[in-house]
């Protein structure tokens, strides 16, 4: 048959034995272009799909279970490969189907955006039953860079991709974990085209980290030093969290999607620099590398990498009018609209107020006065692209210190509190909890006074430009959300009449220069 179909049986048979029935393909495929494959095939049940030797989509689960697309990825040379294809399907026959059923298989090119149905013509047989072996042809070397200048190091590119995440979703919900943003076939190809996007931090580094949320894209570029000629073959972390993409010389060499079978990528590559970029989604940043003629992969050192001696960071988006990094809303309280405030820098995103009302003897001009018997702030639509943050505010108290919350519910559920002269600050419900106390006349009522809480590798607190106090936070897996913030609890301070002013949120964890810095900018 010319394509991959399910034939129309005449109906002769008894209907009670044409429930279900497994269908084998055997031929080959004709793979346009040498690189990382990704394919994508739909069936009611078991599948064993393999292309040559490699196995591509494997899934023994019953029939009827999970009826949804499946993928799986291989690197492939150009030119003909044996193509094996075994699936569970419904039998048709006439009366329940008057044409064959077409098997849906698609596949994602190494150069391709879009996963492409698989023509045809792609697909061939044995004429006479005898099997095609196609002569091993040498490798070529691709070439490496000459006369460039290196410095040891990488590029860091930060890419937002909260907002391409969101999109395939009506409404937002509240999500509380990260897990909900990704689908079970991993992430979509077009997470991956960065065209006229541009990074929202940029920097030289030395090492590559790990990233551990979708919502950011992290891709590290520069030049691998290969010492000799030859055939290599790559390979990423194996795991079903992580999603990475390889790229040398401009050409994807492995691609790690969650949920799909982890396959190597090979390139033969002449010794010296070649261009390369590792776009980490979800997981680790490692490279695994072998040469033919070794008997083991190694992972590839910080030594084995190399920048442009001449590079110059651009400017980022975050760096705009002398602003730290990072900012991603600052309620400055200068007007209330019906039952919302602004949020200056994130034109998405409200706070709504509940028992406020504005003053005008603020640390800079207007202040929110939260007086009300029932009194607060919710912030809706607001959205966070690092595993990070900081809490920048300046307060008042009007009758006496207070015990408020001046940050919670929010990412990670993330708090800091303010207990008359306490000030505390953790993350995930105990994880690195910090508790400092002042002195009861710098919090007296009718003073403004500045706190500050950075929530990273460390929580620390910072009081009036200061940093007083802090302790490590672990279990980076406890600390993951969905980084949008859907009505989630600001400030709350019902019937605890408290002004606030300046309050700004960041999406890192600033130092202690940074914070005095925000200080000395705003002190009355």
């Amino acid at each position: 048959m010319p394509e991959l179909t399910i034939p129309v049986m005449d109906g002769q048979e008894d209907g009670s034995r044409m429930m279900k029935a497994f269908y084998a393909f055997e031929g080959y495929i004709s793979v346009p272009e040498t690189g990382a494959y990704s394919f994508e095939l739909n069936s009611c049940g078991p599948i064993d799909f393999k292309v040559g030797d490699k196995s591509v989509i494997l899934v023994n689960q019953q029939y009827g279970l999970s009826y949804k697309a499946r993928y799986g990825e291989v690197v492939l040379e150009k030119g003909l490969h044996p193509l094996h294809l075994l699936v569970c399907d419904p039998v048709f026959w006439k009366g329940d189907a008057e044409a064959h059923y077409a098997i849906s298989l698609k596949a994602l090119r190494p150069s391709g955006t879009a996963y492409e149905t698989v023509a045809p013509e792609s697909l061939m047989r044995d004429p006479d039953g005898l099997t095609i072996k196609a002569a091993a042809a040498k490798p070529v070397l691709q070439a490496a860079q000459q006369g460039r200048t290196v410095v040891p190091g990488l590029i860091e590119k930060r890419y937002d991709r909260l907002n391409f995440l969101l999109a395939d979703y009506l409404t937002v919900p509240n999500f509380k974990n990260q897990a909900e943003f990704i689908p079970t076939s991993g992430l979509k190809p077009a997470y991956y085209d960065l065209a006229q996007r541009t990074p929202y931090a940029e920097q030289a580094v030395d090492m590559m980290e790990r990233n551990d949320s979708p919502r950011k894209l992290v891709e590290y570029s520069g030049y691998i030093r290969i010492s000799r000629d030859g055939l290599y073959t790559f390979k990423l972390r194996e795991s079903r969290n992580d999603a990475v993409r390889l790229l040398i010389n401009d050409q994807v060499v492995v691609r790690r999607q969650v949920d799909a079978l982890k396959t190597d990528g090979r390139i033969a590559l002449a010794a010296g620099l070649h261009p390369f970029k590792l776009q980490v989604a979800m997981g680790q940043a490692l490279i695994y590398v072998k040469h033919a003629d070794d008997p083991d992969f190694q992972v590839l050192p910080p030594a084995a990498f190399a920048r442009d001696a001449d590079y110059q960071s651009s400017e980022s988006t975050d760096s705009g009018d002398g602003e730290i990094p990072g900012l991603i809303g600052i309620i400055s309280g200068d007007a209330i609209h019906g039952e919302t405030t602004s949020v200056v820098g994130d034109e998405s995103a409200v706070a709504l107020v509940q028992g406020a009302e504005v003053i005008p003897d603020g640390v800079k001009g207007n202040a929110l006065a939260l007086y009300g018997e029932a009194a607060g702030l919710k912030l809706l639509g607001l959205k966070q692209r690092e595993d990070a943050f900081t809490i920048s505010t300046w307060v008042r108290f009007r009758d006496r210190p207070e015990d408020i919350m001046l940050f919670g519910q929010a990412y990670g559920s993330l708090n800091l509190r303010l207990r008359g002269t306490r000030l505390i600050c953790d993350w995930s419900r105990g994880i690195g909890t910090t508790e400092w106390h002042a002195q009861k006349e710098a919090v007296a009522p009718g003073i403004w006074f500045h706190v500050a809480a950075s929530y990273g590798k460390e929580n620390a607190l910072y009081f009036n430009g200061e940093k007083v106090k802090s302790a490590q936070s672990l279990h980076w897996d406890k600390r993951r959300g969905s980084g949008y913030f859907s009505e989630h609890s600001a400030v709350s301070c019902s019937g605890k009449p408290t002004a606030i002013d300046e309050y700004r949120m960041y999406d890192r964890a600033l130092n202690a220069e940074e914070i005095k810095a925000i200080y000395d900018a705003e002190k009355p």
